[in-house]
């Protein structure tokens, strides 16, 4: 094992996990994380700051309910219910003008 520091300076972790059909709610697909997710790492790519913040798609976060989830890193906020019309809030949290 070898420790290092990370890569980037933040990670924005957006829960994309996919539940079947008539199960527990998921933030995947139908509930809009995949979605979220894409469109959060478009605008950060847009604000050139890639090189910076890292979007990384995850699955279960635990909290399937509260979803769609993203947990911001190493920050430690966790937002929740979140859809694409919360980009731009998410985007300044990250120190990014909308």
């Amino acid at each position: 094992m070898e420790a290092m520091q990370p890569i980037y300076e933040k990670y924005v972790m957006v829960c994309i996990n996919e539940r079947p059909a008539g199960g527990r709610l998921s933030c995947g697909g139908s509930g809009g994380g995949a979605d979220v997710a894409g469109k959060l790492k478009e605008a950060i790519q847009a604000a050139g700051q890639g090189g910076r913040i890292r979007v990384t798609r995850t699955q279960c976060l635990g909290v399937c309910g509260q979803g769609p989830n993203i947990l911001l890193f190493p920050d430690n906020i966790w937002f929740q219910k979140v859809n694409v019309t919360d980009i731009p809030a998410i985007l300044e949290k990250l120190g990014i003008k909308p």
